[in-house]
């Protein structure tokens, strides 16, 4: 996306994001002024079944493309239900293989957990956690069943450094991952002791805000992180929880907390650990990365890091 397109983009999030019905009104008149319905980029298209039915039913009254617009979110329903289908044949077929605890995780847990009121978070690819143990009877089944396996299948020395293997079956991507969080290989298993250290069908809202908020996770393209985290609920102990992963595990996702209070979000005050700690670990991370790849020690790793978020807020279009 061009600096204009991530303008408009960021004013849909708005609507979204707003704390009032006014100000979430008033980002929608600003939106529709800017944008031609024949011309919506792709992340409009996923966002808007986001704002849903019941919110955007009064804004489009006397909207002439009101039918359009609504034909997109009930589009975006449909195509939901369809891809919640295969996210739960895909848990049924690895749980009836012998394989778990798999756990629901990313954009996926996002979908499941989004209690906004007719509002629907596009599927726009399965995400599946299951422990680094079952990783490989997780692929043949994954592989048995259609799905076709993207680059290469990490060495098991490289787990501790890589989180994840990509797949895709008819035009739809999956994740498989052992680990949400972009750690250093040092604490690769403890974060997953911490992740899998009780069998939840879907994963944590601690663990999934903080990998929302982790800036390094490589997050959907076309839904902006502040969305997403708008859409997981915590309870006041799940953000103590929070704030003892966080601190552990991933000390930058305290900085993305005040772009959501600034957005109206109620996130409750934290104390960030120290930001040197965090910063000299992710330099010393990085380095040994570097020496580790340049050596030839993990063919697989260079292959399968995920490439760093953009910097703009709001995520641009592949």
């Amino acid at each position: 996306m061009n600096d204009t397109s991530l303008l408009v983009q960021a004013i849909l999030a708005q609507a979204i994001l707003a704390p009032s019905s006014d100000a979430a009104a008033a980002a929608w008149r600003q939106w529709r002024q800017d944008v031609d319905v024949q011309k919506l980029s792709w992340s409009a298209l996923h966002l808007l079944p986001v704002l849903g039915h019941a919110q955007l039913q009064p804004w489009l009254a006397g909207d002439p493309d009101a039918g359009i617009l609504m034909g997109i979110v009930r589009r975006g329903w449909a195509e939901a239900q369809l891809r919640r289908q295969v996210l739960q044949e895909c848990t049924a077929m690895l749980e009836a293989g012998g394989v778990g605890p798999v756990m629901v995780a990313g954009p996926s847990a996002v979908f499941l957990q989004n209690q906004r009121s007719g509002s629907v978070r596009p599927l726009t690819a399965i995400h599946l956690a299951v422990p680094r143990h079952q990783q490989a009877a997780a692929r043949q089944l994954l592989q048995n069943s259609g799905w076709l396996l993207e680059g290469v299948v990490p060495e098991p020395k490289a787990l501790d450094w890589v989180s994840h293997t990509n797949f895709l079956r008819n035009g739809i991507p999956l994740k498989l991952l052992w680990r949400h969080l972009p750690v250093a290989p040092w604490r690769a298993r403890c974060c997953e002791a911490d992740l899998f250290a009780y069998a939840e069908p879907v994963m944590p809202a601690e663990h999934l805000m903080l990998s929302i908020l982790t800036p390094t996770t490589a997050g959907d393209s076309l839904i902006p992180w502040q969305v997403d985290a708008s859409l997981v609920v915590l309870t006041a102990r799940q953000w103590e929880s929070f704030q003892g992963l966080a601190t552990c595990y991933a000390p930058a996702a305290f900085e993305r907390l005040a772009e959501l209070r600034q957005a109206g979000m109620p996130v409750p005050a934290t104390r960030s650990p120290s930001r040197w700690a965090g910063r000299i670990e992710t330099l010393v991370h990085r380095a040994t990365r570097s020496l580790v790849t340049k050596a030839g020690r993990l063919r697989s790793i260079a292959l399968t890091q995920p490439s760093p978020p953009p910097a703009s807020s709001t995520a641009a279009n592949p």
